[in-house]
């Protein structure tokens, strides 16, 4: 089988202009691909979108442009899978890619991208080690070593909290650049509450303040504030698979839980039969649940009720994460819910369903 290398090259004409109006020039060669297309793609709300399209002509291709700041950006080659990530700068740059091997495709040139690689590569090690202390506990538990398997559980425990901690140092320690932000709003931000993320917002350098990652973590703090425990949960009305609406005042009066999901979703998909046991505990018990998808496909979300047994009221007005119940209650990574008590007060968010059972029972006055 014939080799291919994509040499990828990002020129900078930029000499006699300000900082602020660099520019690149991303000149690629596809060595054995001689057409086809490349696709320079950003993420948008969770769906990737084509910000710009080259074509591949004798192996040749190139791409102009700039960016008002270090971005992560995405490449899409023609016959090459998986799509590319690169965090970009307005610097001289390079890439190369074997497409045998396409994980192992090299960056050159780019500051950011070498501090993410450098991130990426700190939390495989700590991954590598919590995986070899679960294989352990499973090795503990199968011969009945209950005693170990107790203090591997407590030793996995600590494991976990010490890669939330290297994360978060990685980040304090370039906190003046651009990349750092796009990785706390990707593996800090998600779970946290409002007090959490306006502690996190406050690691970064004043210097970013006008850079757009910054700003959006910024505002989902505020947000995140304005739906936290004791706050007023907002009101909202949509669909159900039949076209009925639903609001949310429909269920005033009885403790409800939202629960933000999508068919799309492994984690959510995972969950759901927990959800469905806490339910059929609960659901004549004062007790409701909402299911609020971020789908977009009807017949995906259809399927994904009737597979799963969601038998509790469902709505979504498929757009995705432009849902307007999930953008009321800034939800920004799924599966998560909302606990609301009768009086429509937000008592509880992101809940784990064996920390919902235990709160549902003192609340309801049922024995534990």
């Amino acid at each position: 089988m014939k080799k291919y290398r994509i040499y990828l090259l990002v020129l900078v004409f930029a000499a006699c202009q300000p900082v602020e109006e660099k520019t690149f020039h991303l000149q690629g060669q596809v060595d054995g691909i001689d057409n086809g297309m490349v696709y320079l793609q950003d993420r948008v709300h969770g769906v990737m979108v084509n910000v710009d399209s080259a074509v591949i002509a004798g192996g040749n291709f190139t791409f102009s442009g700039s960016l008002d700041h270090p971005r992560m950006m995405f490449l899409r080659v023609n016959e090459i899978d998986p799509r590319l990530f690169v965090f970009m700068e307005n610097e001289e740059m390079g890439i190369f890619i074997d497409p045998e091997q396409p994980a192992d495709y090299e960056v050159h040139g780019s500051a950011s991208h070498d501090i993410l690689e450098e991130f990426n590569q700190l939390v495989a090690l700590h991954n590598h080690n919590i995986r070899e202390i679960q294989q352990k506990i499973l090795e503990a538990e199968v011969m009945g070593l209950e005693e170990d398997a107790a203090d591997l559980t407590e030793s996995y425990h600590t494991t976990v909290e010490s890669k939330q901690k290297a994360k978060k140092n990685f980040i304090r320690e370039h906190n003046d650049q651009s990349v750092a932000v796009y990785l706390a709003s990707r593996h800090l931000a998600p779970g946290m509450d409002g007090a959490e993320m306006t502690e996190l917002v406050e690691i970064f350098d004043p210097s970013l303040e006008d850079n757009s990652y910054f700003q959006s973590l910024s505002q989902r703090a505020d947000r995140l504030m304005q739906v936290a425990a004791g706050k007023e949960a907002p009101g909202f009305s949509m669909t159900n698979p039949v076209g009925e609406k639903i609001s949310l005042e429909d269920f005033r009066g009885q403790y409800l839980l939202v629960s933000f999901w999508a068919s799309w979703c492994p984690y959510c998909r995972q969950e759901n039969p927990h959800l469905v046991g806490l339910y059929e505990k609960f659901q004549d018990q004062n007790f409701e649940i909402l299911g609020v998808s971020l789908d977009r496909d009807k017949e995906a979300w259809l399927t994904g009720i009737e597979d799963d047994g969601l038998t509790w009221p469902q709505v979504s007005d498929l757009r995705g994460w432009q849902n307007e119940a999930s953008t009321r209650y800034a939800v920004f990574s799924i599966p998560s819910n909302v606990l609301i008590d009768p009086e429509g007060v937000i008592i509880g968010r992101n809940m784990k369903v064996q920390e919902l059972e235990e709160k549902l029972e003192k609340l309801l006055g049922l024995p534990a």
